[in-house]
This record gives C-alpha cells, sequence and structure tokens, in this order.
C-alpha cells in the first residue's frame, strides 16, 4: 500500500479523433439499467471511453466509467460507479440497482471524508455519453497479443523500452461482450456473501501485469467482470 505516488498525467489532444460520439443521455442509480448507446462501427471498437458528467457548485465535471464493478450491493457502506461493456453494436451502461440488499449505490460518490479532493459528493443523478473508435482511428499499436489465460495473473512483455503512452486491456466474455480492466482497486474485504470483482493492469517500460481476484478464502466469489447485482437489469 503506497502513501505518496509519483504520476504523470498524459492528455492526447491532436492526432486522435474518436469515430463517434454520442449525445448526452440522463441516468440514475436506483433506476432503469441498462441504458443501451449503439455506435456505428459494426465491429468490437479498438477502445471506448464512457463518459459520466456532472454539475457540482456550479461547475462541471466528467468522470470516467469502470470496465467492471469491484462490489455487489451486499455491503451496506455507500458506494458508487457507473460500469459498462461492449459489443460490435452498442454500449451497455449499468447504474446501481438494489437487487436484494442496501440500495446505497449512486452514480458518483468521491469518497467522502476518506479521500482529499477538490469537492465531496454523492449523485444520484447524471449525463453520460461514449466515445468510440476503431482500430483505423487510432495510431497504429506498437504492440497487440490476445489469448486465454487461466492463472489469477499474467505478465506480459510488451519490450517498448519504455513507458507507453495508452494501454487498452480487453476481456471478451463468452455472451460477446467485451469489458475493459481497470488501474487500482478499491474493495479488498468482502463482507459475508459479497462479492469481490474486477480485472487490474498495471504496466512499466518492459511488460503489463494483469491481476484478477484470488486468494481470499473468506469471500464466497471471485469475479473476473461483474455488471449485476447491483447493476442489474430489469
Amino acid at each position: 500500500m503506497c502513501g505518496s505516488l509519483t504520476h504523470r498525467i498524459v492528455i492526447l489532444f491532436t492526432g486522435i479523433n474518436s469515430l463517434y460520439i454520442s449525445s448526452w443521455v440522463s441516468i440514475q442509480s436506483q433506476s432503469t439499467s441498462p441504458v443501451i448507446i449503439t455506435h456505428p462501427l459494426g465491429h468490437i471498437p479498438a477502445k471506448v471511453d464512457v463518459q459520466v458528467k456532472v454539475q457540482e457548485s456550479g461547475k462541471e465535471y466528467i468522470f470516467p466509467a469502470s470496465g467492471s464493478s469491484q462490489r455487489d450491493d451486499d455491503s451496506y457502506n455507500v458506494y458508487g460507479g457507473v460500469v459498462y461493456i461492449y459489443n460490435e453494436f452498442h454500449v451497455k451502461i449499468f447504474v446501481p440497482l438494489r437487487d436484494e440488499n442496501t440500495n446505497q449505490g449512486v452514480v458518483i460518490y468521491t469518497g467522502g471524508s476518506l479521500f482529499t479532493g477538490p469537492y465531496q459528493a454523492t449523485h444520484t443523478q447524471a449525463l453520460v455519453r461514449i466515445k468510440v473508435w476503431g482500430l483505423c482511428d487510432l495510431p497504429p499499436a506498437n504492440f497487440t497479443m490476445s489469448g486465454t489465460t487461466t492463472t489469477s495473473y499474467q505478465s506480459v512483455t510488451h519490450g517498448l523500452s519504455r513507458y507507453p503512452d495508452l494501454v487498452v486491456v480487453q476481456l471478451k466474455m463468452s455472451n460477446g461482450y467485451v469489458s475493459e480492466a481497470g488501474g487500482v482497486t478499491y474493495n479488498s474485504v468482502s463482507e459475508t456473501h459479497q462479492s469481490i470483482c474486477g480485472t487490474l493492469f498495471a504496466y512499466d517500460d518492459q511488460e503489463i501485469r494483469i491481476w484478477s481476484a484470488s486468494g481470499y478464502s473468506a469471500s464466497p466469489s471471485h469475479v473476473l467482470v461483474i455488471y449485476f447485482n447491483p447493476w442489474m437489469e430489469k
């Protein structure tokens, strides 16, 4: 666990254009889920960005959605987040929706007093849109790899000898949908009947490391991707 980190922010403004940007669509936690936004590619996108926009103190803030939930609704702590998966035709967007336990899920939650930032907020409503890129819309990739692994983690050598500017880790599920791995976990200890979920990745100048939830015997369920309970379809 790290208390401080050296960070670098890379912003790509010119030279990369998204093939498709949707209009803004309203979403609300504990309401209808999922929301489906179509895209025109006709094949699996190379990259999808789902943007969640809220207003706080008269200013607009955009948060990125996630490729998977990291918990379900079996804990009574407040939680937030918007989850998405996609295929060759559309992006399916999920918001917290009570299944059988707590209704504490919201669209945006900045962590309360445990987190330090520009503001603390809880939002149950927001606007969402998608940005979709095909393979031809991005610069040629320096490294690509696909395959299947049955271990809880995997290291992949990319051989660039420098830190990549963009890394996308896609997880293709048996139903044909694709999820994207995330870069950090906020949930590591499950409560009774609660699932620990999500696939993580990190990288350096030589390799990419991919982790799945594993090794905690008290947890009833470790899941690579979750977009139901409480991101339920109704």
